[in-house]
């Protein structure tokens, strides 16, 4: 008896090893994109392996972005592979009080959510401010050069003399529009969003830049037509964003 119960072990052992090793290939296979913050997985090639394997990849995500030690007991992980297998975009589950798992188009995405929300900025020039999902900065330019940064999606310049009186950094809302440069007509923020694949969950960690209730710029996305350079500029406010910790393509 004692015999067959180390056998028993022994190849409980092994197909323990074999899982590990599949699913740190699975992991591989399945990552769409990693940093500190978030981890994305791509579905489709998710929903090919066994459940077991499956397991060991969630395990090992919810691992890198949360305490290694943590459990996930059985309900919990059952309730993550129903959300990947169901698929419908927009369906999230907290897993911890700063754990998130959410699907975002053909992606099982883990965030990271335990950064305080941020509230609105009075704009003043030259000052920087900086959450934990960005840092933005402004700085008045005299006869300024626009044809060095104008490629560096986090970079614009604006006239300076267009802007009203008051500046504000504030979170996105569901009625936001926006007029585009080079276009006549103005357009939902929500709608740019989907257009530029911006992740649901990141909506609101995006700033928008308003002066006098108008939407100057969709930080790093778009800028309005209506605070356009000219010909005819002599000042221009010269816009810097960057968001921290961009996820990195693997």
């Amino acid at each position: 008896m004692e015999k067959s119960i180390l056998q028993l072990s022994s190849i409980a052992s092994d197909a323990n090893h074999f899982i590990e090793d599949a699913a740190q290939n699975a992991l591989k296979r399945c990552l769409s994109r990693q940093s500190s913050r978030e981890i994305a997985l791509d579905i489709s090639r998710l929903k090919r392996y066994f459940t077991a394997v499956k397991i060991e990849v969630i395990r090992e995500c919810i691992a890198q972005l949360n305490n290694p030690d943590s459990r996930i007991d059985y309900t919990m992980m059952n309730n993550i592979l129903k959300l990947a297998e169901n698929s419908q975009t927009g369906n999230q589950l907290r897993i911890t009080a700063g754990l998130l798992a959410c699907i975002d188009r053909n992606e099982l995405v883990f965030v990271r959510n335990n950064e305080q929300e941020w509230k609105t900025f009075q704009i003043i020039p030259g000052k920087e401010y900086i959450t934990g999902f960005f840092r933005f900065q402004t700085e008045i330019v005299e006869n300024p050069d626009f044809s060095k940064e104008r490629d560096h999606k986090g970079v614009e310049y604006i006239d300076l003399d267009r802007l009203g009186s008051q500046i504000i950094l504030r979170p996105w809302k569901e009625s936001d529009r926006i007029t585009p440069l080079g276009v006549t007509h103005s357009k939902k923020i929500s709608d740019v969003f989907i257009d530029q694949k911006v992740p649901l969950y990141k909506k609101k960690h995006i700033p928008i830049l308003v002066s006098d209730d108008t939407i100057v710029w969709v930080c790093g996305l778009k800028l309005s037509e209506k605070y356009r350079i000219s010909p005819s500029t002599k000042r221009a406010l010269k816009l810097i964003y960057e968001e921290l910790d961009i996820c990195q393509k693997q």
